[in-house]
């Protein structure tokens, strides 16, 4: 069954932040100086540009998703003041409510969305910067590229993933819909969660040796993009979805793991279509757990 108790209403968001905006125009101007200065998300452009705008390419690539954010509610932007080291700034978060719970839209810093005018520009910029100062040919890497055209279009192009929150203060692990590419994990923290880490890590190693990490401090490159706990209640810890690519040698696969049997790791067929089944299933707030074995075939190296 759906943790219905873990949904957050539009009301308890409001009371947690000390500001809430509907219109750009009427936003704070420390918190636009906070915006244009990078210091805070470009939560500003969605807000002033609407609905239409961020989910156009939502409706085109993942339409049942896109017909519920649609019809949902108008975008708020909330604002909290908190008191840092030395000064005082703005805590900000992008909302919707869409079924009587609240979305969280994520976004980067500005000229740091695919979808920014002057993104590419950006990227060409700081490989150049890197190289010359490394000696040696630097691309960042733009993890959105691991994932299938549909995909990356409909998520992390105007906006950095989406999120069902528990609490309005967010917290640094999203929740059940396709997540901010800061937030995407690497294999061995989930293992690591479950203690399965020494159990299965030799085995994702042998399975794609092109995913480990180059140093100590870096993690895997076959990292999680969606996690489906939260969504419903397990009869154990290892009961869950996840979906992984890799973001390093690309290769535009969406893989599933589900309980955590990686033996049995398998591949989505058609995964535009699973994951706008699975988004809408959990923006309708059905009860239960949604299946991915339609689209699942074994992963077969």
């Amino acid at each position: 069954m759906i943790t219905s108790d873990d949904f957050l209403t539009l009301t308890e968001v409001k009371k947690f932040y000390d500001h809430w905006y509907l219109s750009a125009q009427k936003v704070d101007p420390a918190v636009v100086w906070e915006i244009r200065a990078r210091t805070s998300y470009d939560l500003l452009t969605p807000l002033a540009e609407g609905k239409e705008w961020l989910y156009e390419l939502t409706l085109q690539h993942q339409p049942r998703t896109g017909r519920i954010l649609m019809n949902g509610g108008e975008l708020g932007l909330g604002c909290k003041l908190h008191e840092g080291l030395r000064s005082l700034s703005y805590y900000c978060n992008l909302f919707q409510e869409v079924q009587g719970q609240v979305i969280q839209i994520d976004r980067c810093f500005a000229g740091s969305n695919p979808s920014d005018p002057d993104y590419q520009g950006r990227i060409d910029r700081v490989n150049a910067k890197l190289t010359k100062e490394r000696g040696y040919t630097v691309k960042l890497n733009e993890r959105h590229l691991s994932l299938p055209e549909p995909i990356r279009l409909a998520y992390y192009h105007r906006f950095n993933g989406l999120n069902i929150p528990n609490h309005p203060a967010i917290g640094i692990c999203p929740q059940i819909l396709p997540y901010p590419t800061n937030s995407w994990d690497p294999i061995e923290n989930l293992l690591g969660d479950l203690r399965l880490k020494k159990k299965y890590l030799p085995l994702i190693d042998e399975m794609f040796p092109d995913t480990m990490p180059e140093a100590k401090d870096l993690g895997y490159e076959f990292r999680a993009f969606l996690n489906s706990w939260g969504s419903f209640i397990g009869k154990k810890r290892t009961d869950g979805d996840q979906l992984f690519v890799k973001t390093k040698g690309r290769d535009g696969v969406v893989y599933y793991l589900r309980d955590a049997d990686v033996p049995n790791l398998m591949v989505l067929t058609d995964p535009a279509e699973a994951i706008d089944q699975y988004c809408e299933f959990h923006l309708l707030r059905k009860e239960g757990r949604f299946d991915f074995r339609p689209w699942a075939v074994p992963y077969t190296g």
